[in-house]
């Protein structure tokens, strides 16, 4: 597709002529100074091609650039999944036995059932999730819900939104906002179809239309970092779509499973700091 002289709009800068395109980059001409604009991305947020039928096109041209990219980094992330895999058993030792000094204000007790993994995996137990809600928080939380688009406003879909349908009643849920679990809840139900609540707009950019999962919320007063248990958390992300990376830092999206030792972690240092949290039912069965 030749765009060398059509024309292009501009929010900010009006109407502007592309004059080349190069390196994954194009140039155009406005009014008033001469730009470069990454191609073919800029097309999806900052400029679109007067001629509608070219601009369709980009769209979709657009489009597959970025379900490449995205596609590149999954296979990225797999093999340095596999790299690490690879001398895994012999990291795990030395963290079982020495945690570092910085996740030290760890209890031994804490330190030793998350490691030891006295919560185990079983299909037929209540899942937990770690949910990355940010901005979002605050009406969320005022509304006793979470809430995720079908697809992005480019068609796109991630497995961190359509996760909400793998939700079932009574699972928990690690609300984080900045690093911090700001509160825990229980699922009341499955999720339904639902419009984008109003409190919601502008904070999301997909479909208007999503995954509504209506969770009682339980506030706390005084959060602890996941940033604190950067040891732990590596030990127990080496699966593929956990909410942290095998580097210890948190991953780009919404919903994830969580591991249940990490769940079981993080409760009990929340219930440290909260000791009020210890009389909630479902916090002392599943601490039991």
């Amino acid at each position: 597709m030749n765009l060398i002289g059509e024309k292009v709009t501009s929010a900010r800068y009006g109407i502007g002529t592309i004059t080349s395109i190069d390196s994954g980059y194009m140039t155009i001409q406005f009014d008033e100074k001469v730009s470069k604009f990454k191609y073919p991305d800029a097309f999806q947020k900052h400029i679109s091609l007067k001629n509608e039928a070219l601009q369709s096109e980009m769209n979709a041209i657009a489009t597959a650039a970025v379900e490449e990219k995205v596609t590149a980094e999954e296979k990225a992330k797999a093999q340095k999944y596999k790299e690490f895999m690879e001398s895994v058993d012999a990291a795990r030792a030395p963290v079982k036995k020495e945690p570092s000094h910085k996740v030290g204000t760890t209890s031994k007790k804490t330190t030793a059932s998350a490691q030891k993994g006295i919560i185990k995996w079983d299909p037929g137990k209540k899942r937990t999730y770690y949910c990355f809600q940010g901005g979002s928080f605050n009406v969320e939380y005022a509304g006793g819900y979470i809430w995720a688009p079908y697809e992005s406003k480019y068609g796109m879909k991630f497995h961190y939104w359509d996760r909400l349908k793998d939700l079932k009643a009574g699972d928990m849920i690690f609300h984080a906002v900045h690093g911090k679990i700001r509160a825990i809840s229980l699922v009341r139900e499955e999720s339904i179809i639902a419009a984008r609540p109003e409190e919601l707009v502008g904070m999301f950019e997909g479909d208007t239309h999503g995954y509504l999962v209506r969770c009682n919320y339980t506030y706390i007063n005084n959060p602890i970092s996941a940033w604190d248990y950067t040891e732990q958390i590596k030990v127990y992300s080496q699966v593929k779509y956990a909410p942290f990376n095998v580097n210890g830092t948190g991953n780009l999206g919404y919903l994830y499973e969580l591991d249940q030792r990490l769940a079981t972690l993080f409760l009990e240092e929340s219930v440290k700091k909260n000791p009020v949290l210890g009389d909630i039912d479902f916090v002392k069965e599943f601490l039991a």
